[in-house]
């Protein structure tokens, strides 16, 4: 997942993304391979956004990077939701427009968890920030914070409506 080789990491996030969904698909029959590794693992694919891909590269390893750690937080977001928390608060307000694309990526993947309670509030607190990258001229972080606000307007429409 760290590799210099740029498509071998991509390989190794997608492998693990893959583990993921077949054990969130499989819940009865869980190995916890993911619950296992994630402490490992999160820490890896959360610096991996950081990492810049070309506009029009939808594969690159930050994307899959954000897909596997939306995937990891569907299964055991209470043990890594902390370390996600952590990651946007020190990125958020980057100079670097990767970091702060980072962090909304990041986000946009831990509000997959499932204890939305201990959500909420973490989400409410962080619209605000959202927004002002949302206003942002750079392409990349303005898509990314309307992935990200359109996650949450899916999944906690009153944060909004509360926000407004």
């Amino acid at each position: 997942m760290e590799d210099e080789d740029l498509e071998l990491s991509v390989i190794a996030v997608e492998f693990f993304n893959t583990v993921a969904q077949e054990e969130l698909h499989k819940k009865s029959q869980r190995l916890q391979l993911t619950e296992r590794f994630a402490s490992d693992v999160v820490p890896k694919l959360l610096k991996n956004l950081t990492k810049e891909s070309p506009e029009d590269d939808e594969n690159g390893l930050a994307e899959a990077s954000e897909n596997c750690l939306c995937s990891i937080m569907e299964m055991s977001d209470e043990k890594v939701t902390g370390t996600f928390t952590l990651f946007i608060q020190n990125t958020i307000n980057s100079q670097d427009k990767n970091y702060r694309r980072a962090a909304m990526m990041a986000f946009g993947a831990m509000i997959e968890g499932q204890n939305k309670d201990q959500l909420k509030g973490i989400i409410e607190s962080g619209l605000e920030h959202i927004c002002q990258i949302l206003m942002e001229p750079i392409d990349q972080l303005a898509t990314a914070a309307s992935s990200t606000l359109s996650k949450v307007a899916e999944l906690f429409p009153l944060s909004i409506l509360n926000h407004v």
